[in-house]
């Protein structure tokens, strides 16, 4: 029997960090109603026990990144 993944999803300096408790497919950064904000990468698989970091190359402060995955619930981080 698979489990849901809850992501974790955190900004730190380098970008937005996310970590998962169970296997998470499909790994999708976007920003809500568009920004111009471009992602180191997108759409990844991430496996229980890591993290990664994706650096945002370009970024408006203040906007909201919202990460999911295939089977888990969205979780949004505002940029500072």
């Amino acid at each position: 029997m698979h489990h849901r993944p809850t992501l974790k999803v955190m900004f730190v300096e380098d970008g937005i960090q996310i970590s998962t408790d169970n296997f998470a497919r499909q790994v999708t950064l976007e920003v809500p109603g568009g920004s111009g904000t471009v992602f180191e990468d997108n759409y990844f698989d991430l496996v229980p026990g890591t993290s990664r970091t994706i650096r945002l190359i370009h970024a408006t402060k203040g906007n909201t990144v919202r990460v999911s995955a295939v089977s888990a619930e969205p979780v949004e981080v505002e940029i500072p």
